[in-house]
């Protein structure tokens, strides 16, 4: 997982909504992928199954970004949708970049 530090200094820099969006999709692929590896790789810590089910679980948030960014739900939906999927924390995250940008003025 250390490699992903390094990975995020080439991710979109989050300055509004939608690129909080495509960083956070950047972040899911790269947890994705963090956790088929340690599905193929693991050191024992996780068994396979629970690997893959946690992979799964960030390409779904992987693929509630993409829908967001092809213009097929709106800033609500996509809080609500990772919120059901059982990613608060991004969630929340994409809820304070929200708030943020209504409180400086801008408009969606």
């Amino acid at each position: 997982m250390s490699w992903m530090v390094y990975a995020e200094e080439s991710w979109t820099k989050s300055v509004d909504f939608v690129t909080a969006v495509r960083r956070l999709k950047q972040h899911f692929s790269a947890l994705a992928f963090d956790a088929e590896h340690e599905a193929i790789y693991g050191r024992g810590e996780y068994s396979p199954e629970e690997c893959q089910a946690i992979a799964a679980k960030y390409e779904l948030g992987e693929a509630i970004c993409d829908s967001y960014l092809s213009y097929k739900i709106c800033d609500e939906c996509i809080i609500r949708k990772l919120r059901d999927a059982k990613l608060e924390q991004f969630s929340e995250q994409l809820q304070a970049w929200k708030d943020e940008s209504s409180e400086s003025g801008e408009e969606c």
